[in-house]
């Protein structure tokens, strides 16, 4: 039997400064300009850490990425297991991992701000960022 997928709005950024990085809403802009979905969901960023060698559980996907005033926001598709973790509280933000002065990766070009992935966390750095919650549309 096929696992079932659930689809939902996550606010993934908003504007602000953190750890010395200014967030502005011309970089969400880019963002959105640069945004080549799917992009790759995981938990806790697994997949940037070095000292966990091989393949990794995929949370879900990046479809659509959008800003609405102060706030970035993906439409995502995460997996049943995903979803259950999320239900049970395990879960409950999802965060953004952005590349600051990327580059097109087959013309050279500056391209400005790129969303790289997202993660499911417990622990948002940014504590003002909107939880997950199945059936979201994006507010401001």
């Amino acid at each position: 039997m096929p696992s079932e997928t659930r689809a939902t709005w996550v606010n993934i950024g908003r504007t602000g400064t953190f750890h010395a990085t200014p967030f502005t809403v011309e970089m969400f802009d880019e963002v959105v300009r640069n945004a080549k979905p799917p992009l790759y969901v995981d938990y806790d960023f697994d997949c940037l850490r070095a000292d966990k060698p091989g393949p990794r559980p995929m949370a879900g996907t990046i479809h659509d990425v959008g800003r609405l005033g102060d706030r970035l926001w993906a439409h995502v598709e995460l997996s049943s297991n995903a979803a259950e973790l999320i239900t049970a509280r395990r879960y409950t933000h999802c965060v953004m991992a952005i590349e600051i002065g990327a580059r097109d990766r087959k013309t050279g070009d500056r391209i400005g701000t790129r969303l790289m992935q997202a993660a499911l966390t417990g622990e948002p750095l940014d504590t003002e960022l909107y939880p997950i919650q199945f059936g979201q549309e994006p507010v401001t």
